[in-house]
């Protein structure tokens, strides 16, 4: 990871960790309390408690806006537009679905090889809220996702000289179908900015399962895991609005 995208990610690190800290006007919010089980107002249920109550809480709409800050900060110029919904159960467990496209059109400056793919992909997973006993908006969670996509991609690259012959070739490939499956450890951050919108991030390491089939050397990019043969790291940065369904919050 190079200085610039390293400096990125502490931008995007500051920017949503400082609700999660002072969340009004400076007030620090303690991000576990001394007594979780303890009622914060008389006549009223810890957030422990709450935390067992009613399953079905609300939805979290959000969209990924990293898939189009990324490329400004590499040379691989591939791109990703993705929504997700996740539910919220008890404030604890947050099932999700991520639909996403991912394209790139490019020409290798150094090789002259070109590469276009674009295609839809498709997450499901679960997330795991570590602060679910401070009963409030803002938590850091952990998760796994398993990601899909079948998509065609083209290569085509300057012709090859016969060594025998002298007859030149043309090297172009179009149209050739692959499958991709792969899984994905996910640590993140969700901070409320303002009553029901939120923002946050989450760093992501992708492993792959399977891809095939493998035809003259198989893809550079796959829509949703990357610029990667092997395993790798992602990133998304979110914004979210909440659809609250119950009358306690978050």
């Amino acid at each position: 990871m190079n200085a610039k995208i390293s400096r990125l990610f502490i931008i995007l690190l500051i920017s949503v960790m400082s609700p999660l800290i002072f969340p009004q006007g400076g007030k620090v919010m303690a991000m576990v309390p001394a007594s979780p089980i303890a009622a914060t107002e008389a006549g009223k249920s810890s957030p422990l408690e709450e935390s067992r109550g009613r399953l079905f809480r609300g939805i979290y709409l959000s969209a990924d806006v990293f898939g189009y800050i990324y490329p400004i900060f590499v040379k691989d110029k591939y791109y990703s537009a993705e929504l997700s919904a996740t539910a919220n159960l008890r404030n604890r467990f947050f099932p999700v679905v991520e639909v996403g496209f991912g394209h790139t059109d490019m020409v290798s400056q150094l090789y002259e090889i070109g590469y276009r793919t674009q295609a839809p992909y498709y997450r499901i997973g679960m997330d795991y809220n570590m602060q679910y006993k401070n009963g409030k908006p803002n938590y850091i969670y952990l998760g796994g996702r398993i990601g899909y996509t079948s998509f065609k991609y083209s290569v085509d690259a300057p012709a090859m000289k016969d060594p025998v012959w002298g007859d030149e070739a043309p090297v172009l490939f179009t149209d050739m179908p692959c499958r991709a499956v792969w899984a994905e450890a996910v640590a993140g951050v969700r901070a409320e900015i303002a009553k029901n919108f939120y923002m946050g991030w989450s760093l992501r390491y992708k492993y792959p399962i399977h891809k095939g089939p493998i035809v003259n050397g198989g893809p550079w990019y796959i829509p949703g895991f990357g610029a990667s043969s092997k395993a790798a790291f992602g990133a998304t940065y979110s914004i979210t609005y909440y659809l609250n369904f119950s009358k306690k919050r978050p």
